[in-house]
Order: C-alpha cells, then structure tokens, then sequence
C-alpha cells in the first residue's frame, strides 16, 4: 500500500475505483468523520489500511464472489 498525501475526499477518490466507490457508500456521519480524520492525521491517515474500508473490501468481496 502506498502512502498519499491527501487533503480531501475528493483526494481520496482519485485513488483507484474502489476507494471511490467506498466513499461514495457512505453516510453523511461517515463522511464527516472521514473528513475529521484527513484533516487531523494528516499524512499518517490511509483509507487502506481504515477498519471500514477493510470490512468494505470483504462484504465486496464475497458480494462478487456469489
């Protein structure tokens, strides 16, 4: 996994498709919290490595596999 140097969401969604598509799942409250995290962990934050987007990536995962 790479380290990007985010500022936004919209930083964030230019990553790869499903960080986009992750992103574009969630709630009002989610991205606010999002939205916190960038701004205050600044370059320690990763969306990869966020519990939520890992669980993201195994609902996925199994929603492709059926």
């Amino acid at each position: 996994m790479e380290t990007y140097n985010v500022k936004s969401i919209e930083d964030l969604k230019a990553i790869n498709n499903e960080v986009k598509e992750y992103i574009e799942s969630l709630n009002v409250i989610e991205t606010k919290a999002l939205t916190v995290a960038i701004r205050e962990l600044e370059s320690s934050f990763s969306i990869e490595k966020s519990i939520g987007f890992l669980n993201f990536q195994k609902t996925s995962t199994q929603y492709h596999k059926t």
